[in-house]
């Protein structure tokens, strides 16, 4: 049986170098991928959001300059889940067991939300958070934060308007831009400009997280096959669910810009698809 280099020979031959251009290309600018809409008007809506009005889930409207004294009350009172929402339409949720937190951002009504993550926290180890409602949800460590700096991180979006955490926060969000790139030094091929992403921090559906985690899985073989697929045909399917994937990702991520690295054409999915 005849072998062919697998999906996009420059793409794997070079694939060190792939992961250098997705850290330039899908850095927190987002302009960096063929100018992202959506992080320019981000940008330039920075004033007016720093005068928006936000307010706690029951209606009461939030007092900026006790933001997290408030949220604190909160908290001492039994508040386990706490969702803020924003004149601009953005919204802001906590859900907390008095030691870890996730916090969570939403762009707008409709647009999954995205999960805040402290870089240097890592492990296998879960975390219960209580919801409202009195059920319990388990999450990784990772995809927590400390208290302190989820409240910290809230107070400074509330008062500034700025998403992005304090200058001097080890808090992150996911970037704006991520690439869909296959690897075989990861489970996950969502990549940002800190390298591979895990699938739940970008609030998308369980059965897309599995689709590429199992299309992944078929290009971390190839290793074992000097990076070839059986058959120019075996190539070019797992290239072509690739691109699918990509454009699945792209519909449950629209604040989000999304690129393909196999098939030769770096721009976001949106730009070229269908073409």
């Amino acid at each position: 049986m005849s072998q062919v280099r697998s999906a996009g020979t420059e793409a794997e031959t070079e694939h060190a170098c792939g992961r250098d251009a997705v850290r330039r290309a899908a850095g927190p600018a987002a302009e960096a991928l063929s100018g992202c809409k959506q992080a320019d008007d981000l940008a330039k809506r920075t004033d007016s959001l720093a005068t928006e009005t936000w307010w706690f889930g029951d209606g009461t409207r939030v007092e900026t300059g006790d933001i997290q004294k408030s949220l604190n009350g909160l908290i001492a009172r039994g508040e386990t889940e706490i969702r803020l929402t924003a004149s601009s339409g953005r919204e802001l949720g906590l859900i907390t067991n008095g030691v870890r937190a996730r916090v969570t951002r939403r762009e707008q009504a409709g647009f999954p939300d995205e999960v805040a993550y402290e870089r240097q926290t890592r492990g296998a180890d879960r975390v219960v958070l209580i919801r409202a409602d009195g059920v319990g949800n388990e999450y990784s460590i990772e995809d927590t934060i400390a208290l302190p700096e989820a409240l910290r991180l809230i107070g400074h979006v509330v008062t500034t308007g700025d998403w992005n955490p304090p200058y001097d926060s080890d808090i992150f969000w996911p970037d704006r831009a991520v690439r869909l790139m296959g690897d075989y030094m990861t489970d996950d091929p969502v990549w940002d400009s800190d390298g591979p992403i895990r699938l739940e921090r970008l609030g998308i559906s369980q059965p897309l997280v599995q689709r590429l985690r199992d299309w992944n899985t078929e290009f971390s073989r190839l290793p074992l096959t000097n990076f070839e697929f059986p058959t120019p045909e075996d190539a070019e399917r797992w290239r072509s669910e690739g691109r699918q994937l990509a454009y699945q990702l792209q519909d449950e991520l629209p604040n989000i810009e999304v690129s393909y690295w196999h098939d030769g054409d770096y721009r976001p999915v949106r730009e070229h698809r269908g073409g």
